[in-house]
């Protein structure tokens, strides 16, 4: 039994067997091809992605008209009650100033009045 050494080619892999110019060749179209890959799907996923949030946008754009709608109705609300608020108090103001103040006592007070006084003045 002689021992010999094991052939040094016979462990290596297909690759391994090639010259280093190919195996460079081989490499660098190895890394294009998945670069190409990865950015095709990245391409992809982005395009779903654009087309979701367009989406969003279309319906988000809905909303936000329909909340400014039911903001200017609320502003429009508020200018007519702000403005009845005004003209009830002006009419108010103006029923006030034309109103002669009661200066008139009854009868009835005139005599109270008296009793009460009559009353202090003998405690």
């Amino acid at each position: 039994m002689s021992a010999e050494p094991p052939d040094k080619n016979q462990n290596k892999s297909t690759i391994e067997k090639l010259p280093e110019s190919t195996r460079k060749i081989i490499f660098k179209v190895t890394l294009i091809v998945l670069m190409v890959t990865i950015i095709s799907l990245w391409l992809l996923s982005l395009k779903v992605s654009l087309k979701s949030n367009v989406e969003q946008t279309d319906s988000s754009n809905e909303d936000l008209q329909l909340i400014q709608q039911d903001l200017n109705q609320l502003i429009d609300s508020t200018r007519t009650g702000i403005q009845t608020i005004k003209d009830t108090v002006e009419q108010i103001e103006l029923e006030a100033d034309t109103a002669e103040p009661s200066t008139e006592i009854s009868e009835a007070e005139i005599e109270l009045l008296k009793e009460k006084l009559l009353e202090k003045k003998s405690n």
